[in-house]
């Protein structure tokens, strides 16, 4: 069992949505500008990645105990510079009473370019800073107990989840979020909560890796949704005229709307014990 610390320094040229860290490409953690996060894994080493979306940066090789410390290289800084500079355009022509709407386009442009560019470049460095002293090493080093692990996605609500052994709350976990929960019995039935019974229910025991991901019910529903909203503007756009009356269209937006808020209501989260923790 490994152990270290990731730390993402607070910059007001990174992003404030959190970052995926990866172990041999599988999602870890997440860790947030501005924060450090301590992560478990097993094996002696692994090969680390940050990712959002894609992978933001090359691998590095970690091993128990070190301190990570990832930040924006210069190619991020530059593509945000150029991201800025872009919005200013359509200020010029306003200034000077011209029509906007051609410089707002030439913006759209631009924007949709950096981003693309954003997409194929490594914009995160990732380099090691240190060692975790000893006493924080280890803590909380032995197995004992339940490994709880929240998998972290682009869509992934940044509400904490109720983790319960036996219908006790005993730990609140967000999105790339992990804990140990003690357990004082053989074994326990772990069930997680989010102002209903959000999951399914399964047994543990102890030195058990749990992991908390989302399943099918929660994408069915994002598919749903995001059909709804945007299905009649992409039609629209693309010029199309099925020759639908607009109030079937509301009303089929209202319908999806009304299933997507009752697919709430399921059960969207998965539970599964798949490791077991060793010293």
């Amino acid at each position: 069992m490994m152990k270290f610390k990731v730390k993402r320094p607070l910059s007001m040229w990174d992003s404030w949505l959190p970052l995926t860290v990866k172990l041999n490409d599988e999602s870890a953690g997440a860790v947030r500008n501005g924060q450090e996060t301590v992560i478990t894994a097993s094996g002696e080493t692994s090969a680390m990645s940050v990712s959002y979306l894609h992978n933001r940066s090359h691998k590095v090789t970690v091993e128990d105990g070190d301190v990570i410390t990832v930040k924006t290289n210069r190619t991020s800084r530059i593509l945000t510079s150029m991201m800025i500079l872009s919005v200013l355009i359509p200020l010029i022509p306003l200034l000077l009473g011209y029509d906007i709407v051609p410089f707002v386009w030439t913006m759209l442009v631009i924007l949709a370019i950096i981003l693309g560019a954003s997409m194929m470049l490594k914009t995160y460095d990732i380099e090691h800073s240190g060692k975790m002293d000893e006493e924080r090493h280890m803590e909380n080093e032995t197995s004992d107990g339940v490994h709880v692990r929240r998998k972290h996605h682009l869509f992934e609500s940044g509400q904490p989840l109720s983790v319960k052994l036996n219908e006790e709350e005993l730990a609140n976990v967000k999105g790339g979020e992990q804990t140990v929960i003690p357990i004082h019995s053989d074994d326990a039935e772990m069930s997680v909560d989010f102002l209903y019974e959000a999951g399914n229910r399964v047994r543990v025991k102890t030195g058990d890796v749990v992991s908390i991901k989302r399943n099918w019910i929660f994408y069915m529903r994002l598919i749903i949704l995001f059909s709804a909203l945007l299905g009649p503007g992409l039609i629209s756009l693309l010029g199309m005229n099925p020759g639908v009356e607009p109030a079937f269209y509301g009303i089929t937006v209202l319908t999806a709307i009304v299933l997507a808020g009752a697919m709430t209501m399921m059960k969207t989260v998965k539970v599964e014990v798949v490791d077991k923790a060793h010293n």
